[in-house]
């Protein structure tokens, strides 16, 4: 991380490196052609030098070869076909006949040799210098590879088998596309045979359905801008017409060194298109000649923060759309602004907060903390601006956070807690302590939706304690009825014998060692016919608990009925 010396770097590149790397106009083409490795930063660029053998690129293998005359000759294959073999040595060019050829083996490794690392740290810096050049102070392309879920060989969305179903990249390695640095990954060459990062979507049986609601990409630099070569999902806009315009296609959030966050929401239709065909958006700009049909995109956020940036988490909408990343380049502060796609800031009021964020409890009223956040939902949306419009409306004061640290700090203030997260931390040691401490001294706790899934797999107690079960699997959404079976219990008063809603039936199960429990309402699922509790009171020795499965979307926080629901529960549990 220290400056090099440029001249003594070139001086070195030429006598250690230039044998077999070629750097501009200087060097050979037997390993990795170096040019514009320099947006790797000489992190990265250190690992393959020092260890050459831990991630090798197969066109680079290193093939031993013995002919039918005694010669035994090392180096990476250029090309072959059935009349000769020219193979790359340290010592130059040699095409051998393939009937002149009596064995050869693939070694699996680099020519490179290890043990470099004896250069030592001052001439390591001066190469690393000379190989990164200008632009490592300019731009930094991030990992992707690394996290990446899906092979753009194949198909992506409905089946695997469907291979046109895909965003079939071109082009590979480091590219410049709009003026800015990018690096796509050759999904044949990648140590896990894929280079897209694809998230959860479709619907049903989909092959989309299998990939990760969010992934967490790695940073650990200051960004003016993060570049992004994406734009495009399936399902996404025209599909679905001009109603689906302004619906979430994905969630970034930025989480910064000093814990803030910073999050970006993009709009299907606004920055996101369907990957298949032509269809324009003004978010994003196309990127042309990239994709074999089809297309993906450049599009630019504006971080609103200074800092360095330790990693960015993408987020699927949990609305069908399967978003799509084939990669990402940090802009470094300072650098004069070219090229690029359209910009994109912040969501103000989606920025997640900082512990201590401004709020304040209405006074003389009942308090209600809203703790949502996670995947696969729109949180801020429905669990946010929705929920707390209705229990503002029903009386209350409510207050929302995502965040985990003032979580934990206000738990402690409410009269009850409405708790609908999937997030990993709220499934930490501080927070359940938090929680436990919370409801031993009367706080209520309705929970609700994806606050039900077995989302903490290191620490199931929450599922046994506070939600007497849980589940691990749901219906894909569409119609059902909740039936109510207890209309006498005040969490159920008014609802009659039940309510329609378009939802995810989940597929939920009391634990037989777990809390009591005492089901007030239950679905029945139009795919399997099995019956599940969905509305349902936990027994505790001092609060009051709820749950309540249904709330994927607007068709449940705009119904009536669920409105009720939501109301009554809170009351019931309020401290």
């Amino acid at each position: 991380s220290q400056p090099g010396n440029l001249a003594n770097g070139k001086t070195m590149f030429t006598v250690s490196c230039a044998t077999c790397h070629k750097l501009g106009d200087e060097g050979r083409e037997i390993g990795p052609t170096l040019t514009g490795m320099g947006t790797h930063g000489p992190e990265e660029l250190l690992v393959h030098i020092v260890d050459p053998n831990r991630e090798v690129d197969p066109s680079f293998h290193a093939w031993n070869i013995e002919t039918t005359d005694g010669q035994f000759l090392a180096g990476v294959i250029a090309r072959q076909n059935n009349a000769s073999v020219l193979l790359r040595t340290l010592t130059g060019e040699v095409e051998v006949p393939t009937n002149k050829i009596k064995t050869r083996t693939d070694t699996g490794r680099s020519l490179m040799p290890e043990g470099l690392d004896a250069l030592g740290g001052e001439i390591l810096r001066d190469i690393l210098a000379y190989m990164a050049g200008d632009a490592a102070g300019k731009y930094r392309v991030l990992d992707v590879a690394k996290v990446a879920t899906g092979d753009g060989r194949r198909g992506l969305f409905m089946t695997q088998e469907a291979d046109y179903e895909s965003v079939k990249l071109r082009k590979f390695g480091n590219l410049e596309i709009e003026g800015v640095p990018f690096f796509l990954t050759d999904p044949a060459k990648a140590v896990t045979g894929r280079n897209l990062v694809v998230l959860k979507g479709g619907y049903g049986d989909h092959f989309a359905q299998s990939f990760p609601p969010s992934v967490e990409i790695a940073v650990g630099v200051a960004a003016q801008r993060l570049h992004l070569l994406s734009g495009v999902a399936g399902w996404a806009w025209p599909y679905g017409g001009d109603e689906v315009k302004g619906q979430p296609a994905m969630k970034l959030t930025a989480a910064y060194a000093d814990g803030s966050k910073e999050v970006f929401t993009f709009k299907n239709g606004i920055e996101f298109v369907d990957y298949i065909g032509d269809a324009d958006v003004k978010g994003s700009k196309r990127a042309r000649g990239l994709t074999n049909g089809g297309q993906i995109r450049v599009m630019t956020i504006v971080p609103a923060r200074d800092g360095v940036i330790t990693s960015l988490t993408v987020e699927s909408p949990g609305n069908g759309i399967a978003p799509v990343i084939a990669a990402i380049t940090a802009e470094l502060p300072g650098v004069e602004k070219k090229g690029g796609g359209p910009e994109i800031r912040s969501t103000p009021d989606a920025a997640a907060a900082p512990a201590g964020a401004p709020g304040a409890w209405v006074p003389n009223k009942k308090k209600v903390l809203l703790i949502g956040g996670g995947s696969s939902h729109d949180f801020q949306k429905w669990y946010n601006e929705v929920d707390s419009a209705t229990l503002q409306g029903a009386g209350f004061s409510t207050r929302y956070t995502e965040d985990v640290t003032e979580a934990t700090a206000l738990i402690g203030e409410a009269d009850t807690v409405v708790y609908s997260t999937n997030q990993g931390p709220f499934g930490g040691l501080g927070f359940q302590a938090a929680l436990r401490r919370a409801t031993d001294a009367g706080t209520g706790l309705v929970l609700l939706h994806a606050g039900l899934w077995y989302n903490f797999v290191d620490n199931q107690e929450y599922n046994r304690v506070f939600a007497g079960g849980g589940s691990r699997g749901h219906d894909s959404i569409q119609e059902f009825v909740v039936k109510i079976s207890d209309g006498t219990h005040p969490v159920t008063a008014g609802l009659g014998g039940g309510f329609a809603v378009v939802d995810e039936l989940y597929y939920s199960v009391l634990d037989p060692a777990g809390s009591p429990s005492q089901v007030l309402a239950t679905a029945t699922s139009p795919r399997t016919g099995k019956t599940f509790p969905s509305i349902w009171t936990v027994k505790h020795d001092a609060a009051k608990i709820a749950a309540i499965a249904a709330g994927h979307d607007a068709r449940a926080h705009e119904l009536p009925a669920f409105k009720q629901l939501l109301i009554n529960a809170v009351t019931w549990t309020v401290k």
